[in-house]
């Protein structure tokens, strides 16, 4: 059976004949498979598809052994935490959560930002807000970089998972 997409690995859980307990057993372990594949793919720096992110670096004063001064930093660390799995008997869900889940969510699907600054203003400290000059808005596209998403890889592993399941044990 070839699956290709998450509507037809959801119609093949529905045909496995388990018990409650046994389907949200079962639903558990694809969704930590799921989720630790999404971050090995984050701590490697690739997307779903195993291509390496453009890159961005941001300098930090560091010293190394060999008395290098600057050093290169990952990006999306610390998103790994907010990878957040949710089950039931019926069904599984991996995403993204929390404040730095919906910055990660923008990355993912490549989505514009909207922002605005002023330009020739100050900041009072007394009202802690910027006041004067003229307030400006732009748009930013971020550059797409698939975190979470479906890919043949994963189906594929998903899908022995399944069958695993439904063998009989002795």
């Amino acid at each position: 059976m070839e699956i290709k997409t998450p509507e037809q690995l959801v119609a093949l859980l529905e045909q496995v004949t388990l018990t409650g307990k046994a389907k949200q057993e079962l639903n558990r372990v694809l969704a930590n498979h799921t989720r630790r594949f999404f971050r090995g793919q984050i701590s490697s720096q690739r997307d779903v598809e195993g291509k390496a992110y453009k890159p961005r670096q941001r300098e930090v004063k560091k010293i190394d052994k060999n008395g290098k001064i600057t050093t290169k930093l990952k990006m999306f660390m610390g998103i790994n935490k907010n990878l957040k799995t949710e089950v039931s008997a019926d069904n599984f869900s991996v995403g993204l959560a929390g404040g730095v889940g919906r910055i990660a969510m923008i990355h993912n699907e490549g989505d514009a930002v909207n922002y605005s600054v002023r330009v020739g203003g100050f900041f009072n400290k007394e009202s802690r807000q910027w006041e004067g000059g003229d307030k400006r808005t732009g748009t930013y596209q971020m550059p797409k970089r698939t975190m979470v998403g479906w890919t043949p890889e994963l189906q594929h592993k998903l899908t022995q998972i399944i069958f695993q399941h439904m063998q009989p044990k002795g």
